[in-house]
């Protein structure tokens, strides 16, 4: 990381180079990083899919075994078997019925079936911890789930990354 804050520090490099860093642990990388003029100007949370986003992840898995996305019954199910999935376990998932789909005959109860074998890691307190830390590391309130957020919802956010750290979760 520090030849990373060194070439950001390159005034040579100033206004040519545009640094885009990915991490889901924002909070291990140094203050420096995360000042504004550095990566800092901007910090957008990437969050687990939810809502209508949600079902554009759900689209995108089904889209390749021609199963009928603009069913609301196959839809709502899918939907409720998806519970605390994150981006990854949708491209997973994907890349699983687009093997298992080679003849075609996949159905939505043969997806679900696939879906039932499938577990997602167990890292739901995690995740939480790291969309927490998202949520507080954001640098633009329009970027947030509700960007009508105030300095309590931030204190709440505080007050549960507290007690998942106190869990051991980190």
């Amino acid at each position: 990381m520090g030849q990373i804050q060194a070439m950001m520090s390159d005034t040579a490099l100033r206004g040519k180079v545009y640094w885009l860093l990915m991490t889901a642990r924002i909070h291990l990388l140094s203050p420096d990083i995360r000042k504004p003029v550095r990566v800092g100007d901007l910090i957008i949370p990437a969050l687990d899919p939810q809502g209508e986003d949600k079902r554009s992840f759900l689209r995108w898995m089904i889209e390749p075994i021609g199963l009928d996305a603009r069913s609301e019954e196959q839809m709502e199910a899918l939907e409720s078997a998806t519970g605390g999935y994150f981006a990854a376990a949708y491209a997973s998932l994907r890349s699983e019925l687009i093997a298992t789909n080679r003849r075609g005959q996949l159905n939505l109860e043969g997806v679900m079936e696939i879906m039932r074998d499938h577990i997602p890691p167990a890292i739901g307190k995690t995740r939480s911890y790291q969309t927490l830390r998202a949520l507080l590391n954001c640098t633009r309130s329009s970027l947030l789930p509700d960007p009508n957020f105030d300095e309590q919802d931030r204190e709440a956010w505080r007050k549960e990354l507290r007690q998942l750290e106190s869990e051991g979760v980190s």
